[in-house]
Order: structure tokens, then sequence, then C-alpha cells
């Protein structure tokens, strides 16, 4: 019988046994490389080659003014250049259309803000791209007030003259586009005032300013970069800051909410900058870039740089409260734009 080929239950068990003596070392080498795979990604990253962050606006936009200090203060920290790459044009849809197309990989990054990540979400605006599905918000590097001033050449001279003026005459001011944020903003007060008038869509809003100062157009909601020399200079009156604090660089020009109590509440708060990635973006990329960035802006030559331009930075956050800043951001300008008409009167604005 001892060529009898028979297996019993013992000779199944044995084979189980070598088998798995086997498959154990091979299956524990490949969930080791599983574990190590995603900590490639961020130990890689990013020696391969510089990174490029797109900015949606024109060189000299206050946009473009902080990309480039980010992309110092973000360059010395990854010890790998960050080029700044101006795609503009579309209230900033054709830049996040190429961010949407890159490569999910850390090399190309956006710089968002309240009017991209936000209120093109808010608005239903129709885009070539899913600002939820097709991005991932990385990082809140600076929050951006908007100034309203009028031209000298013209009555008002504070919040309370303004909202007279604009309820009894067609006014005019100044954007960087059809659907940006100074657009929204603009169309806000003139609805909030109770008065009509005509957005004057510039390629850039630095290019308006000339037409502002001779009295060719109203008003402006603009950068503090744009405008504060022409306010410190009397060619243009500071009426209010859409924030909850002061300007440093413009003491003597009230808040929104000091200047006109009566104001909606979105129009006393700041907007705010996030940094954006393409979807599908390795999580330890994303999470690199985070507290990467959040080093950067730490930095105080980067940190006092940004002030400079008045603008406020944040305390450092996760990727999960950026989401959720943004989240809870979107939801208000949703519940916004659906009761107070805001739509509408862009609509109206538009040329």
């Amino acid at each position: 019988m001892q060529n009898d080929k028979r297996i019993g239950p013992l000779s199944f068990i044995e084979r189980g046994l070598r088998a798995l003596r086997t498959f154990t070392p091979i299956a524990l080498i490949a969930m080791a490389a599983m574990q190590v795979a995603p900590q490639a990604h961020a130990q890689a990253y990013p020696r391969l080659k510089p990174v490029t962050l797109i900015v949606p606006f024109a060189a000299g936009s206050a946009t473009d003014a902080l990309g480039r200090v980010l992309a110092e203060g973000l360059s010395t920290v990854l010890g790998q250049r960050v080029i700044v790459e101006n795609r503009v044009g579309a209230g900033g849809a054709i830049a996040f259309a190429a961010l949407a197309k890159a490569a999910p990989d850390g090399y190309t990054i956006g710089l968002g803000s309240t009017s991209i990540n936000v209120l093109a979400v808010a608005l239903e605006l129709k885009l070539p791209y899913d600002v939820a599905a097709d991005f991932i918000p990385v990082a809140l590097p600076a929050d951006l007030p908007f100034v309203l001033a009028s031209t000298a050449r013209r009555a008002p001279r504070n919040m309370k003259e303004f909202v007279a003026y604009a309820k009894s005459n067609p006014t005019q001011f100044v954007t960087a586009g059809p659907g940006t944020g100074a657009h929204l903003l603009g169309a806000a007060v003139l609805h909030a005032a109770g008065g009509k008038g005509d957005a004057v869509h510039y390629k850039a809003a630095a290019a308006g300013i000339p037409d502002l100062l001779e009295g060719r157009v109203d008003f402006t909601v603009d950068a503090p970069t744009i405008i504060t020399s022409h306010i410190k200079e009397g060619n243009l009156v500071g009426l209010g800051v859409f924030a909850s604090r002061r300007l440093s660089a413009l003491p003597d020009v009230p808040t929104v909410g000091e200047a006109w109590p009566e104001a909606p509440e979105f129009m006393k708060r700041a907007s705010v900058y996030i940094i954006t990635v393409p979807a599908k973006t390795p999580r330890d990329i994303v999470t690199k870039l985070n507290a990467d960035m959040a080093r950067a802006v730490a930095d105080p030559a980067v940190k006092e740089r940004i002030e400079k331009l008045g603008m406020f930075t944040r305390q450092p956050m996760d990727v999960e409260q950026v989401a959720e800043v943004l989240r809870q951001s979107t939801d208000a300008w949703t519940q916004v734009v659906r009761t107070t008409g805001i739509r509408d009167a862009m609509k109206a604005t538009s040329n």
C-alpha cells in the first residue's frame, strides 16, 4: 500500500500549512509595499521637478501679488522652485479649467478664492469643471478684505451719503470681469442700497482705475493694493472695508459694519484665498502641501509681506478644517443668493 496515492484529511492540512508558509512572506511583502507606497509619494515629492502655481488673474492684481509671495515662501519650505503661471480670463474659469485637467501629482496647484471656489457654486454658474468633484482644497493662506471706494469727483463722502446717492442716481462700477467677487459685491451693494446701475468690466481691476479717477464711473469694490494709494492721496474716497476689522494701511476707513450697520452680514466678512489641487491627488501629498503652506505663511517675513498687501493671515488648519470652512461658506452664500436676488442683480448690472 506504499503506492497508495489517496490523500487523507491530514495530508490536506499538511499541504495547506506548506502553502501558507510559502504564501505568508509574499503576502507580508505585498502588504508592506502597500503601506510604503503612500509614504513614497511624500518622500519623492517634490524632488522630481518644479511646482507650478496657477494664478487666475493678471500680473499686478492682488491675487498675483499674493501668489508670488506664497510661491517664494513655499519654494523655501519645499526646497524646490515654485513657478507662477498666470491663466487670465472668465473670472478665473480659464485657470481652473487648466487645473482640473492637470496631473494629480502635486506639481500643479492653483490659487483659488471665494469667488472661484464658493460663489461659482452658490450662483450655479455653468463652468467647464465641477468645483466639488474636480478639486481638493488644501489650505487657506490669507483673507482679502475688499474695499468699497467712490470717485472723489462725486458727492458721497461716507457710506450714508453713498447709499442715498445710489438710490437716486444710476451708477456704474468697476470690476475685473463678470462673475468675479468684485462684481458680486458691487451688485450686492447696489441691491442692498436700493439703487440701480451697471458693471463696467475690465480685463483687470487696475485697468478701470483711470476711469474711476476721472469720474467716468462711480465706484469700485477692490483689493487694498489697487486703491490704497489713491485713497490716501484723496483721489478716491474709502467708504467701507468688507471685513470684521479695519485695515492698518487705511485706519480711517471704517468697516462696512461700522459705516452701514444695516448692511447684510455677508458684507461684513473678508473673502478668502484657497490653495487647491486637482482631485485624486494622493492624500499624503495633500497633507504635505497643507503643512508646508502653513510653515511658509508662518515665516515672519512672508507674513509681513502678506499684511503689506492689505490681507490677513489665518491660524493653520488641517485639510478637514479647510474643507469645513468652505462648506459652511458655500452654504451661507447659497442662502444669500437664494434670498436676496443677487443673481438677478448681477445679471442686471452685466453689459
